[in-house]
């Protein structure tokens, strides 16, 4: 009975937090909650209690204030975006991904997926993180990723949408993921690159680690394994 008052208190909790920030994001509600659910059971262990937590692709920060917002104020967040859309796509993101984005159709919103800075620093400053443990990095994971250094990593969430952005992130952090890290891939059954990102990289690296998805929302993620 303990258990299952607790489980709905924590669902609770996260309906809330989805409902504060579902403004800023263009996750769905069931994908949204199943993120968060996913998050916080990685981040109660206790290995990964002082892990970073990190994403890639934040838009308006929905998603980024939400992870901060059960993260708690004792860990550091890293964010990483453009803030300027989407890069071009290319041959190895396939013709719908080329397509909708040369004719700003509806599968890219918000002209091709753009919010500023300002926007973003509007929102995470919502989360209850002190500003010092947020650190957001301008600009495109090419110029980016390669100048961060994150220490060790309990969540780390893609959102680039293309093969070489999904490809970048990975090849960065992947080793910086805790034995039992989180890795959340938002775009795996959404974008053909994304897709063939993760395979390619997986298959390179000769990884033991499962690709699996949750209960609820249809959400792609991979749980690190040591060794």
């Amino acid at each position: 009975m303990r258990r299952g008052l607790g489980s709905a208190l924590r669902r609770a909790r996260h309906y809330a937090v989805w409902r504060r920030f579902r403004p800023f994001t263009m996750v769905p509600r069931k994908a949204y909650l199943a993120n968060l659910e996913l998050a916080a059971r990685c981040l109660a262990q206790p290995a990964m209690r002082s892990g970073a937590v990190v994403e890639c692709g934040t838009w308006r920060g929905g998603m980024a204030a939400g992870l901060a917002t059960i993260g708690g104020p004792a860990r550091d967040y890293h964010f990483f975006d453009s803030f300027a859309g989407l890069p071009p796509a290319t041959d190895a993101d396939g013709e719908l991904a080329q397509t909708a984005q040369r004719e700003r159709s509806g599968a890219l919103w918000f002209d091709n997926n753009t919010a500023s800075i300002d926007e973003f620093r509007t929102v995470i400053a919502m989360a209850p993180v002190p500003p010092e443990r947020i650190h957001v990095h301008k600009g495109l994971f090419a110029d980016t990723l390669p100048h961060v250094e994150t220490g060790p990593i309990a969540v780390l969430r893609l959102d680039g949408d293309w093969y070489e952005s999904t490809l970048q992130c990975l090849e960065r952090f992947w080793d910086r993921v805790l034995p039992g890290g989180l890795i959340l891939i938002d775009d795996y059954y959404a974008w053909e690159g994304c897709t063939k990102a993760v395979h390619v990289f997986l298959a390179g690296r000769m990884a033991r680690e499962a690709i699996e998805e949750s209960r609820r929302g249809k959400v792609c993620f991979i749980v690190r394994r040591g060794g």
